[in-house]
């Protein structure tokens, strides 16, 4: 690429036809067009009209719609040059391909988090809060932390993070970045998400 993109605009670069790849889920990828029109990550349904256009205008481009590892694993083996991506997926990517570059395109992004839940039917709770006990001493949390290129509420953890993991501004944005991302919470309502869905049929039928 001629240079660093910072713009989710370069996902409609037509010099790169054939080697964009988006992520198999309909909320991330009109969260994309979301926030190039800028509409925000939850576009209502009078903005959905031109989130489908503009993903419509894409489509061509697009080499396919790819669950977040195999997106990876085609930007490590050069068959694409530019991806939506999840943060940890793409800076395990630039582990195995230094040539490869993750940053947080300047309209902002979708904010996430994991989380643990234990079924309301589970017949195993206690083993349960216990496995989450463990995963959350320091040591343990600290490492996982690092081994993913995730950041991790955990304050204590964050003594046991390899340095470059806690030091990397992919993983931990400075707050000026984070001021233009948002979290997906509310996604509207019934029609809203079926709106959403049907353009996701669109976008993925031959």
């Amino acid at each position: 690429y001629p240079g660093t993109p910072r713009s989710w605009s370069a996902l409609w670069d037509e010099r790169f036809r054939g080697r964009i790849g988006m992520l198999n889920n309909p909320f991330e990828v009109a969260a994309v067009a979301g926030k190039l029109l800028g509409y925000g990550v939850n576009p209502r349904a009078a903005e959905l009209p031109q989130v489908r256009n503009k993903l419509l205008e894409q489509k061509p481009l697009v080499a396919g719609y790819f669950g977040p590892i195999e997106a990876m694993d085609k930007m490590v083996a050069g068959e694409l040059v530019l991806s939506q991506a999840y943060s940890g997926d793409a800076m395990v990517a630039v582990e195995r391909n230094t040539d490869l570059r993750y940053l947080v395109p300047e309209e902002g992004g979708v904010i996430w988090m994991d989380g643990f839940v234990i079924p309301k039917s589970s017949r195993r709770t206690v083993e349960a809060h216990r496995f989450i006990d463990f995963v959350q001493r320091p040591e343990v949390m600290g490492r996982i932390a690092s081994s993913l290129w995730y950041a991790t509420p955990n304050r204590a953890a964050r003594s046991y993070m390899a340095p470059e993991v806690l030091a990397s501004e992919a993983v931990h944005p400075p707050a000026e970045v984070l001021a233009k991302c948002q979290f997906f919470g509310d996604m509207g309502g019934g029609e809203e998400v079926r709106a959403r869905l049907q353009v996701w049929a669109e976008l993925t039928s031959d």
